[in-house]
């Protein structure tokens, strides 16, 4: 009876403890927690500039189109003239002479024709009377054939007015936007003839505050397809054509440059020479402050500066910065 007891006992032992093993198998073990890896910080890398003293340029830059200096405004000088036709067409040639426009005259020539007629007619009064003896009507037929001769010239002069011709020969540079029919005003330029041996250059810029920087006698460095020229600015905007532009005049006669030609041009305002400057994009602003940041050793520091005149690239520094400092760009 003690034997089965003790038997019984010894196998529960068993049992639990295969049990026991088994569940430990089941259960997962648990994984150990690793520490995360150490990253090493990244250099920091700047573009650099080292700060030097040279010249700079503040210029206005822009295009300019080739025009005559010598051209021919062709306007009517009385009112009520009413186009009949044109008779050229934009950039031809023209010899001076030329019919350009020509007005309606209504039933001018035909008058014309028979006031020739009324002056023959007079002149023949004029003869007969000439062979007689009374003096008053020898006057009378005289004052006649004055007359007469009076109402055709005003005529022709009529005829003469109702055709607008070339004083020069040039190219048409400019024809008033017109149509048969219109009644034009006068004094209004209606073509312009321009000499294309006498050339300018006319700067018209789309920001109209660089024509307020310009002045007579400015330095103007131009170029066309390559090539180099110089000229000077001699003159400012007037009324008329050229109100919003400027005129520039080359320093010496030009080859290969034909009026409309579109030239770029470097106006030069001021140049500094021996200063201190650097790349644009070293100058920051900082709530209303010019500021620079400079490398001092390994540490970004930054200064305020005051600055100059500045050219499409670079600005002067007038204080602030010495040579030889380092400037961060990025």
């Amino acid at each position: 009876m003690n034997f089965n007891k003790s038997y019984k006992k010894l196998i529960a032992i068993i049992v639990t403890g295969s049990l026991a093993l088994t569940g430990c198998g089941i259960l997962p073990t648990e994984e150990q927690t690793l520490a995360p890896p150490l990253v090493k910080p990244q250099k920091q890398e700047y573009e650099l500039y080292d700060v030097v003293k040279k010249d700079i340029t503040k210029a206005v830059i822009g295009n300019g189109t080739v025009i005559s200096s010598n051209e021919n405004n062709v306007f009517a000088k009385e009112n009520g003239k009413r186009l009949k036709g044109i008779k050229i067409k934009f950039g031809q040639m023209v010899k001076k002479g030329d019919v350009l426009l020509e007005f309606d005259t209504n039933d001018l020539e035909s008058n014309i024709k028979l006031q020739e007629l009324s002056l023959k007619k007079a002149q023949i009064n004029n003869d007969r009377a000439s062979v007689g003896t009374d003096e008053y009507a020898k006057q009378l037929a005289a004052i006649d054939v004055q007359v007469e001769k009076t109402k055709l010239d005003v005529m022709k002069s009529q005829l003469q007015a109702s055709k607008l011709t070339a004083s020069i020969d040039g190219k048409v540079d400019f024809i008033e936007s017109l149509k048969e029919g219109d009644v034009v005003e006068p004094y209004k330029t209606l073509v312009t003839i321009s000499d294309p041996n006498k050339l300018q250059v006319n700067y018209k810029p789309s920001d109209t505050s660089n024509i307020s920087k310009l002045q007579t006698g400015m330095k103007v460095s131009l170029s066309l397809n390559g090539k180099s020229y110089e000229g000077v600015v001699s003159q400012l905007p007037t009324s008329g054509r050229y109100k919003d532009s400027a005129v520039i005049d080359f320093k010496e006669a030009v080859k290969g440059v034909n009026l409309g030609d579109s030239m770029e041009l470097n106006i030069i305002l001021e140049t500094k020479k021996n200063t201190i400057v650097i790349p644009k994009q070293g100058l920051k602003n900082f709530m209303g402050n010019n500021t620079v940041e400079v490398l001092d050793g390994n540490k970004k520091v930054s200064i305020d500066v005051e600055k100059g005149i500045e050219s499409a690239t670079e600005v002067e520094i007038l204080s602030g910065l010495k040579e030889g400092q380092k400037v961060i760009l990025n």
